[in-house]
């Protein structure tokens, strides 16, 4: 399995920071709200979110096989996150870990550890794309805590009458005239303006007054690989084990960076 499919796990992973209540499938069923009751709750950091530890099913689509695989996530609060991705009978595929500024990718069937440090943009999905900013996007989207800055901007569009969230220049959420919350895709495009992927949100949680990705698809459109995610067990302030966050790793193992 390509490296930057396994990068894309930590993108569509924060996704599923999502509670059990009120299921909503879109758009078979738009969320009804009022659009200034709306902006107001997106532009509300919910500061009582201290720990977040889910559990999910997913498969994954590339040239080089497809398949099932699961997932457990533990977040802390500001940023910390390590995820677990398992295949058939438990296999181990990947361990990850993110702090907010560094990544760092641990695949046992190679003993091999990517990493990454201060952001930079990463080689992934064959192009030069910025995770932190498919980061930005889904977890301002899901209006967690994760930054210093969880305010949107919000503006009209002139052709479509769209209401538009954005977030460090994303277009985070859509609108409709009637009140009605559209399905999710953000599109992220090379500096010559060719697409490169898509990151796509089809249902979402309502919890705390606050709606949150469920379910994610990404899309490579270069190569027609997917991923996609759904998440079925969601723990709120649970406390998490100290060890999750100390690991080492085996001797001997390869270190590659992520990006160019």
């Amino acid at each position: 399995m390509k490296i930057y499919i396994l990068t894309l796990f930590a993108t569509l992973i924060i996704a599923g920071c999502a509670g059990k209540r009120e299921f909503i499938e879109l758009p078979f069923s738009p969320v009804k709200t009022d659009v200034a009751d709306l902006v107001s709750k997106l532009n509300m950091r919910d500061e009582s979110i201290r720990t977040i530890i889910a559990k999910g099913q997913g498969e994954f689509h590339s040239s080089e096989g497809h398949g099932p695989f699961g997932v457990q996530l533990f977040y802390e609060k500001p940023l910390n996150i390590f995820v677990a991705i398992k295949g058939t009978f438990g296999m181990e595929i990947a361990k990850i870990f993110y702090n907010g500024d560094s990544l760092f990718v641990f695949v046992p069937q190679t003993n091999t550890l990517y990493y990454s440090a201060e952001t930079p943009e990463f080689t992934i999905l064959k192009n030069s794309v910025a995770i932190k900013q498919i980061l930005l996007s889904i977890l301002g989207f899901a209006a967690l805590p994760c930054s210093d800055d969880s305010r949107f901007e919000i503006r009209q569009h002139s052709e479509s009458g769209l209401l538009i969230a954005t977030r460090n220049g994303l277009e985070i959420l859509m609108v409709g005239g009637n009140n009605e919350v559209a399905p999710i895709s953000h599109q992220f495009f090379t500096q010559d303006s060719l697409p490169v992927a898509d990151v796509a949100f089809d249902s979402f949680y309502n919890i705390r007054g606050i709606l949150f990705p469920s379910s994610v698809m990404v899309t490579d459109f270069r190569s027609g690989d997917w991923v996609k995610l759904r998440y079925d067990e969601v723990r709120i302030n649970t406390k998490i084990p100290d060890n999750i966050w100390v690991y080492s790793f085996p001797a001997g193992v390869q270190k590659r960076k992520l990006y160019k």
